[in-house]
């Protein structure tokens, strides 16, 4: 399982069939597979072939904890027509009221009565982006009082006058829709699976492909930028262009810290079908590695051994071991990856230093006086990393410690469903602020060093991430908001 310094994006997942369904179990199951990308809380959501509700149940926790074994058998036979789900990490909205922004959220539209939920991956851009409402609650609102004769008409009419990051699901009595901003900042896609009760295919929508294969969908087919995709009466969906796709801005993010290395890779596409054919992420972080090993390699007698973090760091770790010939040996591992994924992840981030700790089993005997390399998908805040050098140094006793980073330096905020807020929060974004934006990349860098108290730092280059993830270093059709100034890798 993946872990990682803070959570980012929300997972969502959805169900449509022409008859009604058992999905409840299914729907847990591809939901858990993606609450890595945030577990402030979850919940789900069925409406049945007239459109009455037939399941609405939310709560604050993991998804596990939230439909957990006694829920689940109660209502596992329950059968709807369209199912929707959300694992949510919240940007903002009230944190002394987390139950008011759970997802999916559910209202009646004001002219026609109908019973609809929405599920929401990004961030909706907003005047007062820390006020008591989320961005996805006033969505909702919006919809639930929008004009038009049909679903179709209201959603268009609706998304026609937002900004920001969204993939959405939405759930009304005329099927289940899938839109997706016109930058194709976040992901989303689908497939279809059988179900042998019904003897009928059933369309499956999620935020990442892993969550879609473990649900058995097969035939994957992406939300392309401005689309609105419309599973109903008709056999085969409906795609739309309700607006017009614009310069391509996917979050260069994604594959560094999200999904699991089994999903696809989330890179720019201009046809639906091609995500069959992409990378997956850990390819993208394989490369990541690789690129990294060119930029700032370590000489093979100054080190014993690479150790790549658990999880989205081992296979980058891998490949920079490999390219030039060194050691890599997991001496670093999860106490428990299946059940307890990111188990340090929490919103007081006081407290993740402890966390960190109990988190990871540390093999002390092979790295007592060891030479040690340490590579991770990145440093934002600086919690984890300053966690393991210190435990490394003063329990562990290693030699030394030098530290690639599998991006560039995260130095500031993000609006577009990332939960940073302040560049305060953010090591690299902190440090450049007491500066005045004087340092130059490398004086960064070393400040950062300075404060880890390791042997070396060095980040990889955007063009070098831009390589791993496309292979184009020129590449401009991500956003890259969040590594504010482009940064060059940096060796001290």
């Amino acid at each position: 399982q993946e872990r990682g310094p803070l959570q980012d994006h929300c997972g969502i997942v959805g169900a449509f069939s022409s008859h009604e369904i058992n999905f409840l179990n299914s729907g847990v199951k591809g939901l858990h597979q993606i609450q890595t990308r945030g577990h402030d809380g979850a919940g789900g959501f069925a409406l049945a072939l007239d459109g009455t509700p037939v399941l609405n149940h939310k709560g604050i926790g993991r998804v596990l904890d939230v439909f957990d074994g006694p829920f689940s058998e109660v209502n596992r036979l329950k059968s709807a027509q369209t199912w929707i789900f959300q694992t949510r990490y919240g940007t903002n909205g009230d944190p002394n009221l987390p139950e008011a922004s759970i997802q999916p959220l559910v209202r009646p539209h004001a002219k026609t009565g109908d019973i609809f939920a929405v599920a929401h991956n990004g961030e909706f851009e907003s005047s007062n982006r820390n006020g008591p409402v989320s961005d996805s609650v006033l969505f909702a609102d919006r919809l639930a009082q929008s004009e038009g004769d049909s679903w179709e008409e209201r959603i268009t009419t609706t998304i026609g006058g937002e900004k920001g990051a969204y993939s959405l699901i939405i759930i009304t009595p005329d099927g289940m829709f899938l839109v997706r901003d016109p930058k194709g900042i976040r992901p989303l896609s689908y497939g279809r699976s059988w179900d042998e009760q019904s003897g009928d295919s059933v369309w499956i929508a999620a935020s990442e492909t892993s969550a879609l294969s473990v649900m058995g969908a097969v035939g994957l087919t992406e939300v392309l930028p401005g689309q609105l995709v419309h599973f109903g009466k008709d056999r085969d969906p409906k795609t739309v262009q309700i607006q017009a796709a614009e310069k391509s801005e996917v979050c260069i993010f994604e594959n560094v810290y999200t999904g699991h290395s089994n999903s696809q890779a989330h890179l720019p596409r201009t046809e639906p079908d091609e995500i069959n054919q992409a990378s997956f992420t850990g390819e993208v972080r394989l490369r990541s590695g690789q690129v990294m090993a060119k930029e700032a390699p370590v000489a093979t007698e100054d080190v014993d051994v690479v150790i790549g973090i658990p999880g989205t760091a081992i296979t980058g770790g891998k490949g920079f071991a490999k390219e030039l010939g060194l050691r890599y040996e997991q001496l670093i591992t999860d106490v428990d990856p299946e059940n307890d994924p990111r188990s340090f992840m929490m919103p007081n981030i006081e407290k993740i230093y402890a966390e960190v700790l109990k988190g990871f089993n540390f093999d002390r005997e092979k790295l007592k006086g060891a030479r040690v390399v340490l590579v991770d998908d990145s440093i934002v805040r600086n919690n984890v990393m300053r966690a393991l050098v210190e435990y490394l140094t003063e329990v562990c006793g290693v030699a030394s410690i030098d530290v690639r980073v599998l991006c560039p330096p995260i130095e500031d905020v993000c609006n577009r469903g990332l939960n940073t807020r302040t560049k305060s929060e953010l090591i690299a974004g902190q440090i450049r602020e007491a500066s005045d934006d004087e340092l130059t990349d490398a004086e960064l860098t070393e400040a950062i060093r300075e404060r880890l108290g390791v042997k070396s730092l060095a980040y990889l280059s955007l063009e070098g991430l831009k390589e791993a993830q496309t292979g184009d270093p020129r590449d401009e059709r991500f956003c890259t908001m969040c590594m504010d100034k482009p940064t060059s890798s940096g060796l001290n």
